[in-house]
């Protein structure tokens, strides 16, 4: 199973207009499947094809093939390269869409005075939804 955190917010019931208990909300998916370790040429063809897809807008592009034998051999001692054929994705999206439009707002304004991370994130996707 693969897992990503994902955004996530701690909303207080302090922020509705009614007496309620204190909730989380969150965007989680799940990944199921049978992986397969990658080793030897084809992790490093891999990596390299990796490497010059990232370091294809940098100013000076550094690529694998350019590094020496020795050196690449020594650190791709450091990776687990895999793939993942999946099977099943669970996703689970809780961003209070049980709460009424006011409700909704306050929320989402509350979670923007907050100003962490995971907070805004979780108010910009619930204002997709507004």
């Amino acid at each position: 199973m693969g897992h990503a955190h994902s955004p996530h917010a701690y909303v207080s019931s302090s922020w509705y207009d009614h007496e309620n208990v204190p909730t989380w909300n969150y965007i989680a998916v799940h990944v199921y499947g049978k992986i397969r370790i990658i080793e030897g040429d084809i992790l490093k063809t891999r990596l390299g094809k990796l490497v010059d897809k990232y370091e294809a807008k940098m100013e000076n592009p550094v690529s694998v093939d350019r590094m020496s034998e020795e050196f690449v051999e020594s650190e791709i001692r450091g990776i687990v390269g895999f793939e993942i054929v999946i099977t099943e994705i669970q996703a689970a999206m809780k961003l209070s869409q049980n709460r009424d439009d006011k409700n909704y707002k306050r929320i989402i304004k509350n979670l923007e005075k907050q100003g962490d991370v995971g907070s805004l994130k979780i108010a910009e996707k619930m204002k997709r939804f507004l």
